[in-house]
């Protein structure tokens, strides 16, 4: 997911669809990118669930830098 973190894109359940997959295959590992007042929400979310080693945050400005973005 690659979106500005806030309640005038996203609502508080937006990370849900992402937490239940998680949930059910415990090889996925979820990228977010982007910053925002929803992103703490979002990190606490993923923590109450216990899938914080299946969920990188990553900070919008570290995109900015990147040269090249590659999924594999």
């Amino acid at each position: 997911m690659v979106y500005r973190l806030d309640d005038h894109k996203l609502k508080e359940s937006s990370i849900d669809p992402f937490v239940i997959a998680a949930q059910k295959d415990k090889d996925i590992v979820v990228h977010i990118v982007g910053d925002g007042d929803l992103k703490v929400v979002f990190e606490e979310k993923v923590k109450t669930a216990g899938l914080a080693a299946q969920f990188i945050f990553i900070p919008m400005c570290l995109m900015k830098s990147c040269l090249v973005f590659i999924r594999s």
